[in-house]
């Protein structure tokens, strides 16, 4: 899971580093940038114009871009229940060639592309609020072209990416994250119609730094925990909010941003303990 929303991140990276580039060419065209200069009254306009098509332009690359995204984590859920109950062995037969429906994935689709434009709209209010103390002489146009290309930094400085490349990566690992995990509950509920009490237990993230409370939750709902792996159609009690798995949308942002917690199927003749941690990282997606 956590290599999918690496990807992802990789590809918006990719994507920030152009707007980037273009932008400040924008920008340097109109400030004159380098030079030791003050601005002209009439160019405050012109580069507040030339921020505006750049925030456009930014969400006309972003919005088709988190759409596929989603698509590729929407597959990735579908598939990672099936992935995994074929490494158990378990006897799928017809199960693997049903569809789930797609509504959540659209859905999920069009909050991400209200995310998107949040995205543009952030990015253009602080844009602006770099041009206008440079106009003001609070800023030379080399310190103001600096300042806003910082926002799209895809390279951190002490640690840290521009503020609008965090935002936009935040969204990316949270949704599409989140759209493989509906998509692998769907999965989840229909494969329990044909399989006589069929359970799931919380897999924690293998990330770095996961929530301690997700990892106790690994513990307490993995094999051999207490109260161990629960019926599909239970609910998971994660930090004290109840959910049907991770990214449940009845869950806080605390349990959701940046989660990278799946859940996997479970039943006891089909996992013989030396094959839990086998069964894990293909539910993840990983090669065994």
């Amino acid at each position: 899971m956590n290599e999918l929303a690496d990807e992802e991140v990789r590809r918006l990276h990719a994507l920030l580093a152009t707007q980037r580039r273009a932008t400040a060419e924008a920008l340097a065209a109109l400030a004159g940038a380098g030079n030791a200069g003050t601005f002209e009254v009439y160019q405050l306009g012109q580069l507040r114009d030339a921020i505006d098509r750049s925030a456009n332009e930014l969400a006309e690359r972003f919005r088709p871009a988190l759409k596929d995204a989603l698509d590729r984590g929407w597959e990735f859920g579908d598939q990672a229940a099936l992935r995994a109950l074929r490494v158990a062995g378990a006897p799928l037969g017809e199960l693997a060639m049903r569809e789930i429906s797609l509504e959540q994935l659209r859905m999920a689709q069009e909050v991400a592309a209200e995310l998107v434009t949040k995205v543009s709209d952030d990015f253009k209010g602080q844009a602006r609020g770099i041009i206008t103390r440079g106009m003001m002489g609070q800023a030379s146009p080399t310190a103001m072209m600096r300042d806003v290309a910082g926002l799209l930094r895809t390279q951190p400085l002490r640690g840290e990416l521009g503020t609008i490349t965090y935002q936009a990566e935040r969204i990316v690992r949270t949704e599409v994250v989140g759209v493989a995990n509906l998509a692998n509950q769907n999965r989840h509920v229909q494969i329990a119609e044909d399989v006589p009490a069929l359970r799931k237990y919380w897999l924690a993230s293998g990330a770095r730094n996961p929530r301690p409370e997700h990892v106790a939750a690994g513990g307490r709902y993995g094999p051999g925990g207490s109260p161990g792996p629960i019926p599909v159609k239970d609910d998971y009690t994660v930090m004290g909010e109840r959910a049907q798995g991770p990214h449940d949308p009845r869950m806080s942002a605390a349990n959701r941003v940046n989660c990278g917690c799946m859940s996997v199927l479970y039943k006891a003749e089909w996992f013989p303990k030396e094959e839990e941690k086998r069964v894990a990282k293909v539910a993840r997606g990983r090669s065994v």
